[in-house]
């Protein structure tokens, strides 16, 4: 979910981009993508410990200024595993931005 509210006049094509991956996680059916897939295993928020590779995004997140929002996934603890029901927060960056738009099929133009 998108933390922060929106203006009916703040328009981006990061933000459209972060809504369309937000609506295609967060669909019925939708695909499922853990870490390993994005190439994120071992990273961590500094508030815990290493992500799991089984480790499930169940959504995108972002704060900051709308153009150069900072990004975030959320993660579900690792499959089989007693991992927490808030998730695990942690910063997505260009290369997992750019695996996640191109595995749910969407035309995103991430990074430079």
């Amino acid at each position: 979910m998108i933390e922060e509210p929106l203006s009916s006049t703040t328009h981006t094509l990061e933000m459209t981009q972060l809504k369309e991956l937000h609506d295609a996680l967060t669909a019925p059916a939708a695909p499922r993508f853990t870490a390993e897939d994005l190439g994120i295993t071992g990273e961590s928020n500094g508030s815990s410990g290493p992500l799991p590779a089984s480790a499930v995004l169940t959504d995108v997140t972002w704060d900051g200024p709308p153009p150069y929002p900072y990004v975030y996934g959320v993660f579900s603890g690792a499959s089989g595993g007693s991992g927490g029901s808030e998730g695990q927060r942690i910063d997505l960056h260009t290369d997992a931005l750019r695996k996640l738009s191109h595995g749910l099929r969407l035309h995103h133009s991430w990074g430079i």
